[in-house]
């Protein structure tokens, strides 16, 4: 491992960061209708459904199949109440 893939190495933790706090933040917006506090994360499915589909390209591009599963059906969560 050179150090021309640290930063692509850096990005990708940071993308799986990103998509942990996104899957805490879908799971507290289904919780919305039981928490009272959960209910301002109800309002953010358009945004989430975007950023799980990047991830997922980026998962895509990556070759690691299965996190971009998982991911897609992330989006498919936030998507399917607005559409």
């Amino acid at each position: 491992m050179g150090l021309s893939s640290l930063p692509l190495k850096c990005a990708r933790g940071l993308a799986e960061a990103a998509a942990f706090l996104g899957a805490v933040l879908t799971a507290a917006g289904l919780l919305g209708d039981r928490v009272w506090f959960c209910e301002i994360f109800t309002h953010f499915k358009i945004q989430l459904a975007a950023c799980f589909l990047v991830y997922t390209l980026i998962e895509l591009a990556a070759r690691r199949r299965a996190l971009a599963l998982a991911s897609l059906a992330f989006c498919a969560v936030n998507a399917f109440p607005v559409l």
